[in-house]
């Protein structure tokens, strides 16, 4: 570990405050109808068939699948998981469209796990159109797309054009929005948090948000080289900085103490988080042993509070 010079983490916050309140020059992304997107990049929407009533809590979970779902592997497991095959809802980050095919592979864990879904490509590598995705043991209203801004010049990392998901759920105490996001990878702190701010500042309560953050501990040089570990230099992490970002503006962090949720070199790392505004949680947790990504899922239950 190197020096760490106290009081930088601060510094960090204040120095994406105080950007993101000076956005003048810069087109402020909308939430827009699914439909007003077409060809290649609209949207795969299908409604649950036979969804039950609606309950009091809903136990969310998100889930960065790394370039594509694993359908047989992936759905196996989170029929016979105790905690997974409780889900209601599952937040995709790297579901794909197979090049030729005219279906995402996130419509096939769908179907496997009798859920409605919604997935949104977001960028063609290679042939093949990858995106995120919700899906949902209940109907999906009010379903909404956001093309997050680019904050990258050269990212070599992970060619990617980022973007946030949003349906609204209902529950016995009123509808509740949920909010799926994947953020780009080279970035430091100040532009993780310009690019995550115009999907999450103005959400009205109830909402989560999840997704990958990839709040990772490196400091970025020309948005594609990491120099070294942010806590190398800092006294804080990026992933305890978004926490500290996300209650400033009236989030709650209750999966912050729940452990790495990346599994890599040369450290495991905390990038997937479940953030909540007017929502009470209960049990969380992080179920480390479905391997069919560098990810693993996390999950949270949350309900309405009347």
């Amino acid at each position: 570990m190197g020096r760490t010079w106290p009081g930088l983490g601060i510094l960090i916050l204040i120095a994406a405050s105080a950007a993101c309140d000076n956005l003048d020059h810069e087109p402020v992304p909308v939430w827009t109808p699914p439909e007003e997107f077409d060809g290649p990049f609209g949207p795969e929407i299908e409604q649950v068939a036979n969804p039950p009533a609606p309950g009091e809590t809903l136990r969310l979970v998100t889930y960065n699948v790394l370039r594509g779902v694993d359908v047989d592997e992936d759905a196996e497991f989170f029929m016979r998981d105790p905690d997974l095959s409780k889900a209601d809802v599952i937040a995709l980050q790297e579901a794909q469209r197979p090049a030729g095919s005219l279906e995402a592979d996130a419509a096939a864990l769908a179907h496997r796990l009798q859920m409605g879904f919604v997935f949104v490509p977001t960028f063609d590598f290679d042939g093949e159109l990858h995106g995120i995705a919700l899906l949902s043991r209940f109907p999906l209203d009010d379903i909404r797309v956001m093309r997050l801004p680019d904050k990258t010049e050269v990212d070599t990392i992970s060619p990617t054009a980022q973007a946030a998901l949003r349906a609204s759920i209902e529950t016995t105490a009123g509808p509740v929005e949920i909010v799926n996001v994947h953020l780009d990878v080279a970035l430091n702190m100040p532009e993780r948090i310009l690019q995550l701010r115009p999907a999450v500042i103005d959400e009205p309560s109830p909402v989560a948000v999840l997704g990958d953050f990839n709040t990772n501990d490196y400091i970025w040089i020309g948005e594609s080289i990491p120099l070294l570990p942010l806590d190398a230099a800092a006294d804080t992490s990026q992933a305890d900085a978004l926490d500290g970002y996300m209650r400033r503006i009236d989030y709650d962090t209750p999966t912050a103490a729940f452990g790495s949720t990346w599994f890599g070199f040369p450290e495991n790392q905390r990038l997937d988080h479940i953030y909540t505004r007017g929502l009470a949680t209960g049990a969380g947790g992080v179920v480390r042993d479905l391997e069919t990504s560098d990810h693993r899922p996390l999950w949270l239950d949350v309900s309405a509070q009347l």
